[in-house]
């Protein structure tokens, strides 16, 4: 009979020790100041890119004025430049709005480079050709971890204008001094879809990241890419995979430089490192 009374007060231990251990983590995660954490404009780990969230903090203007280069193989410093900028800013906690015309964000019809052409009427159609506005809502914050919905709408040149939309996740999680960055991302055609063999790209990206000290972070990121089209169900047979390394230093507060290298498909089908492309970028956190 004391056997029987004592399994039956384990038995209902058991879930109650399992909700208290599960509570002594979330709290322990909750304390952990990582991508996950509600950050304020104020203690907002502006030089440790591995604490940084996806999301921007609130009231935060984040500009970024990158300059893209061709590097690949007999085009390297070939003009056109690029000038992607892009703007975004956080709403409150969850939500961050922006407009672009970032390198590789537009994904669809507008290429792999976009933004300010520079290299005068002989290789620029126009000089600004193309313009997105985005959102990202934040649905999950614990501590290390950060989770994001995020959506798009890319107006692609201006003369026969065409727009793309993008819906896609992404997800963070800060590790001491490491962290790792998920991305998926759908764009599909929204207008003149008929003189498009491929309606729809995927994009999918894992990205690690280092701190090597305050305001120094390096980072490796591994894509791939993909044309299909919903309607017939077909996908291109030449997928890509880009592989980028880059470095971001923080040389004053709410400033960063910082600078990465692209080979377009290094390891997808028909893969050359042939195809490269540099870039070195100012970001100021206003």
């Amino acid at each position: 009979m004391g056997n029987r009374t004592s399994n039956r007060r384990l038995t209902l231990l058991r879930p109650i020790a399992a909700a208290l251990s599960l509570g002594l983590a979330t709290a322990a995660l909750a304390d952990d100041l990582g991508a996950g954490y509600s950050y304020t404009r104020d203690d907002y780990p502006y030089d440790e890119l591995v604490r940084q969230p996806l999301t921007a903090a609130p009231g935060e203007i984040r500009l970024t004025v990158p300059l893209t280069v061709d590097l690949s193989k007999d085009r390297a410093f070939e003009k056109p430049y690029w000038v992607p900028a892009s703007v975004y800013m956080g709403v409150n906690d969850w939500l961050t709005v922006g407009l672009v015309n970032d390198v590789y964000a537009n994904g669809g019809r507008a290429g792999l480079i976009g933004g300010f052409c520079l290299g005068g009427d002989s290789v620029c159609a126009r000089v600004w050709n193309n313009l997105g506005a985005e959102a990202a809502i934040s649905f999950f914050r614990a501590g290390p971890m950060q989770a994001v919905v995020d959506a798009g709408l890319y107006a692609v040149d201006f003369d026969d204008v065409h727009y793309d939309a993008r819906l896609g996740l992404a997800f963070k999680m800060s590790l001491g001094r490491a962290a790792v960055v998920a991305k998926g991302s759908l764009i599909e055609a929204v207008n003149k879809r008929d003189g498009v063999e491929m309606r729809g790209n995927v994009m999918l990206s894992a990205e690690a990241q280092l701190q090597l000290a305050k305001g120094i972070g390096i980072f490796g990121r591994l894509e791939y890419l993909d044309a299909f089209d919903l309607a017939q169900s077909v996908s291109s047979a030449d997928a890509w995979l880009p592989f980028t390394v880059g470095a971001l230093l923080t040389p004053m507060p709410r400033l960063d430089v910082g600078a990465l290298f692209r080979v377009q498909n290094a390891f997808g089908q028909g893969a050359t490192f042939d195809g490269r492309q540099g870039q070195l970028f100012f970001r100021f956190h206003i």
